[in-house]
């Protein structure tokens, strides 16, 4: 990793850049690029996080980011196969779509069984005998001598929903996804996590908000007056609200959404 350190500092340096403008550039914090181009790992977040930022300093330097994640030493491992014993215990490995076709005779089972059984409770539940003789009315009054309910007082109909403000994709890349947002008293970005984990870096109108792990099925909003910023270590895992609508899913790992109130 030290290696591949030097090489990124070489490069910005031959570039005449600075750790302050890459970190502008790429929105990635400029102790997060220091530690990379020194080697340090245990100081960038893990994982996925890690792997990201990599990347996207490199490419920005015009490297190749898989290449320099592969001598780094960060490449994603293996996704691990499903296996299964056997009577004679021996392990066989088995893929979803297998394990999906033993399951489908006993799914089909399952379902004829459950409508022979819807079948019969509808049969017994529909076989009446004749009519019953209607009850009598007690002191001879009929049914027609009961004076008839009033009929419901008619209901104003909803007020229609505020109109949603006008969502403008302003810029959108591998690392970037800038929005304007048009005629709102106040900005509002709500982030559900998926089925992974995600690192999260928010800022609110230049402020530090918070910075740390979400969890699967966790949810977090935050506001701003002019802006909004949040850099997500793993944004495909991440549904994005603005102001009540949702963004576009991205396949990124280390993306920063940018949400503005529109100047016009």
């Amino acid at each position: 990793m030290e290696d591949v350190g030097q090489l990124l500092r070489k490069t910005r340096e031959g570039r005449g850049l600075t750790l302050e403008e890459v970190a502008e550039a790429t929105k990635i914090r400029s102790v997060y690029l220091e530690a990379i181009e020194r080697g340090d790992l245990s100081a960038l977040p893990p994982g996925v996080y890690a792997r990201g930022f990599v990347r996207a300093y490199a490419e920005f330097l015009g490297l190749d980011g898989n290449e320099v994640l592969t001598q780094s030493g960060l490449s994603a491992p293996a996704a691990p196969l499903s296996r299964e014993v056997t009577g004679d215990g021996d392990v066989t490995t088995l893929s979803q779509p297998g394990r999906i076709r033993r399951a489908v005779p006993q799914i089909a089972a399952s379902a004829a069984l459950l409508a022979v059984l819807l079948g019969g409770y509808w049969f017994l539940a529909n076989r009446h005998p004749g009519s019953a003789p209607p009850a009598s009315q007690p002191n001879g009054t009929t049914a027609s001598q009961v004076p008839a309910a009033p009929p419901p007082a008619a209901q104003s109909p909803p007020a229609p929903a505020p109109p949603q403000p006008v969502l403008q994709v302003v810029k959108r890349n591998a690392s970037q996804y800038m929005v304007d947002v048009g005629k709102v008293d106040q900005l509002e970005v709500v982030l559900r996590v998926g089925p992974h984990p995600c690192w999260i870096d928010a800022e609110a109108d230049g402020h530090p908000v918070e910075q740390r792990t979400l969890q699967p099925g966790e949810s977090r909003t935050f506001t701003g007056n002019q802006e909004v910023r949040i850099v997500a270590g793993r944004a495909s895992s991440l549904t994005v609200m603005v102001n009540g609508q949702q963004l576009e899913p991205v396949t990124s790992d280390v993306l920063t959404y940018t949400v503005k109130k529109s100047s016009s």
